[in-house]
């Protein structure tokens, strides 16, 4: 029975993991935008535990990574192995004791089918969720593996990205009578929308 319900796991992971070209292009300051949210990797040179990588984050104004869906799981694992110089990293979802996936931001548990490395989760002390953006031969991997949160690793912190749109618009008119009065009107009107 635990022989069937890994097969279907797996089956449904590789179904899920659609690899396609990202063409992922990077902000000046090295951010990947998906949608609402912008991720981008930090310490390459100088790894962290999980704990100190979301305190760095937090340090920084950003939060630790949670991927909000499969769509964006897809998007980032492709564009992280196009871009990223290391193979692996932190990301901000922690196991309970129950062995269910949380994010430490207070994001929503995922809804979509967890894109784990097959067997993983484990009942074990290994808490701390780690993205592997590539195997060990530098093949495209983008699955999910649970670590032990003291490991020292590079982690993605993650930034809302709205875009916003200005807008004004200015309008006079004059009215003039040649009767016994003039009369000029001038009306100005602007409207700014975030």
């Amino acid at each position: 029975m635990r022989l069937l319900l890994l097969l279907v796991q797996l089956l449904l992971i590789a179904s899920a993991l659609v690899v396609f070209t990202t063409n992922a292009q990077l902000s000046e300051d090295g951010w990947i935008t998906f949608n609402h949210h912008q991720f981008k990797v930090f310490g390459e040179e100088d790894k962290k535990i999980f704990d100190d990588a979301e305190q760095t984050c937090l340090s920084m104004g950003y939060e630790f990574a949670s991927i909000a869906s499969l769509d964006e799981h897809n998007y980032l694992a492709q564009a992280l192995y196009d871009t990223a110089s290391v193979r692996e990293m932190w990301i901000g979802g922690r196991l309970d004791l129950d062995v269910n996936l949380f994010w430490v931001n207070g994001r929503p548990a995922p809804s979509y089918v967890q894109p784990f490395i097959p067997g993983n989760p484990q009942d074990n002390r290994e808490r701390c969720i780690m993205f592997d953006i590539s195997t060990s031969d530098g093949e495209f991997s983008g699955q999910w593996d649970d670590r032990r949160c003291g490991n020292s690793r590079a982690f993605l912190c993650m930034r809302d990205f709205f875009t916003t749109s200005t807008s004004t618009s200015t309008s006079t008119s004059t009215t003039t009578s040649t009767s016994t009065s003039t009369s000029t009107s001038t009306s100005t009107s602007t409207s700014t929308s975030t």
